[in-house]
């Protein structure tokens, strides 16, 4: 009886912990654009677009649980050269009728050295023409990697942390389209609360 106890308490363990996984993506679909999100800016923590013409959207955001937290996006600046530095954001996602396959979509600006978490808000209501040379998107959605040209507006970008706990906090919001020779990515919209992201500045 004692074991059947143990066993019982156990397994209502395991399903209380294993059901505290939440999802913070919220996805609702545009009607003009089937397969994609609408454009949003309250934190719905997706990005959505169409790449040569099929749907394509990031693994939803879930914390929680027993595992580690998945996320849908990534913001980075790496040191690059003597002059400027590489600030990225990466998209992680799949084709709606492939969900296994999975791949990526990043930005990458030139940005200067001293281009910190505050200065993110300067994109705020800017849209940037992607060259594709200094500037440029990176497409990972197959075997090969591609780099392109393009656009990018952002509607909202707020990127900050406490001096205390240094804990990221902020949100963006927006549309990009860009080209990769043989890949063009149209009707792109992302909108994504910051707050904890994996955010790494050197």
């Amino acid at each position: 009886m004692k074991i059947h106890f143990a066993v019982c308490i156990c397994l209502l363990s395991l399903a209380f912990i294993t059901g505290c996984v939440k999802n913070e993506s919220h996805y609702y679909p545009d009607n003009d654009f089937p397969g994609t999100a609408i454009f949003s800016n309250t934190g719905n923590n997706v990005f959505s677009c169409y790449i040569n013409g099929q749907p394509w959207r990031t693994i939803d955001r879930k914390v929680g649980g027993l595992g580690p937290p998945t996320y849908e996006v990534s913001i980075n600046k790496q040191n690059f050269d003597s002059l400027t530095d590489h600030f990225s954001i990466s998209w992680f996602g799949y084709y709606l009728d492939n969900p296994y396959g999975y791949g990526n979509i990043t930005l990458i600006l030139s940005v200067p050295k001293n281009f910190g978490l505050a200065d993110f808000s300067t994109l705020q209501g800017q849209r940037l023409s992607i060259d594709g040379v200094n500037n440029y998107f990176l497409a990972q959605v197959d075997t090969v990697t591609r780099m392109g040209s393009g656009s990018i507006y952002f509607n909202t970008a707020e990127l900050d942390s406490d001096d205390v706990n240094r804990v990221i906090q902020g949100r963006m919001s927006g549309l990009l389209e860009a080209n990769f020779g043989s890949v063009v990515l149209t009707s792109g919209r992302f909108d994504h609360n910051l707050d904890g992201i994996p955010v790494l500045f050197n």
